[in-house]
C-alpha cells in the first residue's frame, strides 16, 4: 500500500479513498472484476495504478477518481505495480512470471520480461 496524502482501503474488487489528516471518505473507485492487489502514485499524486487478479492495471485520475486508461497484456493475476521515478513509466509484474514496462502516456508496453528456469548440475 503506497502513501500520498490520502489512505487507501482496497476490499475485493473496489477500493475506498479517505483523507489522511482529516479521516473524511472521499470516493470510492470500482473498475476492477477480481480482487485489487497493489496500487501505487506517480511522482506527481495525480495518477493511481491499480493492479488485480482479473489480469489488468488501471489508471486513474487520482484529481476526478476516474479510470483513464486499462492495461492489458498479463496473462494471469497482476501482484504488484509501481511508477518510475519520472512519473513516464509504470512496471507491472505478475503471476504469469512476467514484467512489463508501460508508457504511462500511451498504454502500450515497452519492455516485456520474462522468467527463465535455470537447471543446475
Amino acid at each position: 500500500l503506497n502513501f500520498y496524502p490520502h489512505f487507501i482501503k482496497y476490499i475485493n474488487i473496489i477500493f475506498q479513498v479517505w483523507d489522511y489528516e482529516t479521516g473524511e471518505y472521499e470516493a470510492t473507485l470500482k473498475g476492477h472484476t477480481d480482487v485489487v492487489q497493489d496500487v501505487s502514485f506517480d511522482p506527481s499524486g495525480n495518477l493511481l495504478a491499480s493492479c488485480s487478479a482479473d489480469m489488468h492495471v488501471k489508471l486513474w485520475d487520482f484529481t476526478t477518481y476516474t479510470c483513464i486508461k486499462t492495461l492489458f497484456g498479463h496473462d494471469h493475476s497482476v501482484s504488484s505495480v509501481c511508477f518510475l521515478p519520472s512519473g513516464d513509466f509504470l512496471v507491472s509484474a505478475g503471476r504469469d512470471k512476467t514484467i512489463k514496462i508501460w508508457e504511462v502516456a500511451t498504454g502500450y508496453v515497452r519492455r516485456h520480461f520474462e522468467s527463465i528456469k535455470i537447471e543446475g548440475t
